[in-house]
């Protein structure tokens, strides 16, 4: 278990959720297993990100670093803004960050969702929320992606 467990984290660190997936999957675990091992990894992401990019932001207006971030966020609010008239998919703030949450590629799914979350200015309870819904989404799309290959494991 301790070696299946330490082999995954391995796998998750070099390949991201996908690689434990399916390195979980190809020793033998059961998918709630598997599904459950992923989200922890990533809601640890989640807790380091998040904490991380405040930090970077909460530097007040003589930090060059915050004041950057503080532009960022305020082109992201104006370009939501333009584009909200034009396409109202763009308001829907919580669908963005999961499906940005869901991407299966090292570096970019919870990172990317983390920032994406920032920009848009969530509280860190609401964004972790829709960042782990988008990683259980994501999970169960990869795990359903993966079976195949695996011998249908879990199917």
């Amino acid at each position: 278990m301790l070696t299946r467990l330490g082999l995954a984290f391995g796998a998750y660190c070099v390949a991201g959720r996908t690689g434990a997936l399916a390195v979980l999957l190809s020793l033998g675990a059961g998918v709630p297993e598997a599904l459950a091992f992923s989200l922890l990894l990533d809601l640890g992401q989640t807790t380091v990100y998040g904490p991380a990019l405040e930090a970077v932001a909460g530097g007040g207006k003589s930090n060059l670093l915050a004041r950057s971030v503080a532009r960022q966020q305020e082109r992201w609010e104006g370009r939501l803004a333009r584009f909200s008239g034009r396409f109202p998919l763009a308001r829907l703030r919580v669908p963005t960050v999961m499906i940005v949450a869901m991407v299966p590629f090292y570096g970019f799914g919870i990172h990317a969702a983390c920032v994406v979350a920032f920009l848009l200015k969530f509280r860190p309870l609401p964004g972790t929320l829709a960042i782990m819904a988008g990683s259980l989404v994501g999970s169960v799309a990869t795990w359903w992606a993966l079976a195949p290959f695996l011998g249908g494991h879990g199917v």
